[in-house]
């Protein structure tokens, strides 16, 4: 019977000493926390813009490289069937690369301050706009293939293409301006995402 209680204490003492069961009450803080940081609107407003130029200067990058393959993919065609297949791995692209940029908009941490979110919805619903226009682009190629660059561009036109350009054109250059009126120095490459 003493050994059974000498080992149930044992093993009281090893879990209170695994816990912190050393006689302290403490519940484990070490150091004291500090005050909370207050928010402040306007320092959000340039986390947000700072934030917002690494993923338009990403999406820029990516529009540009959309740019160079559209102007080569039909050259380089030596079929229809290599030239539909060309419109089809174009419009592909196109619809990845609009989700990426719709996605990094939408999903962009940290979020706006109140101050700046109707600014914000506006440039992520144009975003989502551009990626439907490409889903339906690559939908419209499985159905009626096409073999040239001006046949692909009739397309983008037919589905209102240019006005969802600009929307977003104007979303984002609206965002800029915001920007430069208050003297901060990003550049939401506007001009690079169309």
């Amino acid at each position: 019977m003493k050994t059974s209680a000498l080992l149930v204490a044992l093993a009281l003492v090893a879990v209170l000493a695994a816990c912190g069961g050393d006689g302290d009450d403490s519940i484990g803080v070490t150091g004291t926390p500090g005050p909370a940081t207050p928010y402040d609107p306007a320092q959000a407003g340039l986390d947000y813009l700072d934030a917002l130029e690494v993923v338009m200067e990403q999406a820029a990058t990516d529009w540009q490289a959309l740019d160079e393959q559209k102007a080569t993919a039909f050259d380089s065609a030596t079929s229809e069937v290599d030239a539909a297949q060309a419109a089809l791995v174009l419009s592909g692209d196109y619809a990845a690369k609009a989700a990426a940029r719709r996605d990094g908009i939408t999903n962009i941490r940290p979020q706006p301050p109140a101050t700046l979110q109707s600014l914000h919805l506006a440039l992520g619903s144009a975003a989502d706009d551009e990626r439907v226009l490409a889903d339906d682009i690559g939908a419209i190629l499985l159905e009626e293939p096409v073999t040239d660059e001006a046949s692909y561009d009739a397309i983008v036109a037919d589905l209102g293409g240019q006005v969802v350009v600009q929307r977003f054109a104007d979303a984002c250059a609206a965002l800029q301006d915001y920007a430069d009126s208050i003297d901060h120095d990003v550049n939401l490459h506007c001009e690079g995402n169309d």
